[in-house]
């Protein structure tokens, strides 16, 4: 009965201490699964030739391109500080997802004046 227990204790622990580390694991993998969406994002942003200027504080004052945005957010993340890196990728797919909308917007409409 003894040794039982000694077994089941082992197991748990061993099964919290995975846990725990998988939990510090889940934020480096968001930050890193964000940036690569970022990344796809900004590619096909380019592609259309819509690219958004955003202000951002981890840019200085003046407007900055979204690539600009892309590579702050991936220096954040190497400088280890998730969050920001999290913060500035997720502004720059929301940012590229709008350029490329707007960029259909003006095809579309451009199909409408040049019928007339």
């Amino acid at each position: 009965m003894k040794k039982s227990m000694a077994v089941l204790v082992t197991v748990v622990s061993i099964g919290l201490g995975g846990c725990a580390s998988l939990g510090t694991g889940t934020t480096v993998n968001a930050a890193d699964q964000v940036l690569k969406q970022a990344a796809t994002e900004l590619v096909a942003v380019r592609k259309s030739g819509n690219v958004w200027l955003l202000l951002d504080k981890a840019t200085g004052s003046k407007a900055a391109s979204v690539g600009k945005l892309y590579a702050a957010a991936k220096a954040a993340r190497k400088k280890g500080d998730d969050a920001a890196a999290i913060r500035l990728a997720k502004k720059v797919i929301w940012a590229a997802k709008a350029g490329q909308q707007q960029a259909r917007n003006i095809a579309t409409t451009a199909e409408y004046f040049t019928n007339y």
